[in-house]
């Protein structure tokens, strides 16, 4: 499906995902960061990405996506998305206050 439409956001987000659920992060992340780059307001992905990087022990990385998220979530009025990101950096704050 990628190579018929390499541009279309939710295959790549799908496929990020399968890789996820391989225990492939690694490659997950990157395929989620090219999703980042090549369309930032698919919300969706920013949840998803800080969770990778969190998996995978990149803590600074995960708030950097977090906020970065929630920033965009804000200016183009996504609610939900926008809520489970704040649910999300409230909670890594909590563990990290616990640590």
């Amino acid at each position: 499906m990628r190579s018929e439409d390499p541009q279309n956001s939710f295959v790549l987000f799908a496929l990020a995902k399968e890789y996820e659920g391989e225990g492939n992060p690694i490659a997950a992340i990157e395929l989620m960061e090219e999703l980042r780059r090549q369309d930032p307001l698919y919300t969706g992905l920013y949840y998803h990405l800080a969770s990778l990087y969190k998996q995978t022990g990149q803590t600074l990385k995960c708030r950097e996506i977090l906020m970065t998220g929630t920033n965009v979530c804000e200016t183009h009025r996504e609610a939900h998305d926008l809520a489970e990101l704040r649910q999300f950096l409230m909670n890594l704050e909590i563990d990290e206050l616990e640590g």
